[in-house]
């Protein structure tokens, strides 16, 4: 019985290691947006090919998976902001009240 106990505490722990190395595989090759506003923002987003999203107020959004660290642009009103994101690592977006437009601050993981 206590060998029977073991070894399903062997397996246990390697299957946690398992899925806590997929987790951190998975969410390498992705980028971690907080918006931290009360209202739903437009944001561009890829690696060549630009794609529109939607970030609802005050969501953690995980983008689709990349390559290669992708390009956000952010539009507000006549000023656009553009930054080149670095995969696996979490952003906010806030308004910035000094500057008058939507900014962009890297974070730590607000999973």
């Amino acid at each position: 019985m206590k060998k029977l106990l073991s070894l399903a505490i062997f397996f246990f722990l390697v299957g946690s290691c398992h899925a806590q190395q997929a987790g951190e595989r998975i969410t390498s090759t992705l980028v971690i947006l907080y918006n931290n506003s009360n209202t739903q923002l437009s944001i561009l987003l890829g690696e060549v090919k630009m794609d529109t999203f939607k970030l609802r107020e005050n969501e953690v959004w995980y983008s689709p998976t990349y390559k290669s660290n992708p390009i956000i642009k952010i539009q507000t009103k006549g000023h656009l902001v553009v930054y080149k994101l670095k995969l696996g690592m979490s952003y906010m977006i806030f308004w910035d009240g000094r500057k008058k437009y939507w900014d962009l601050i890297k974070i730590e993981s607000r999973e």
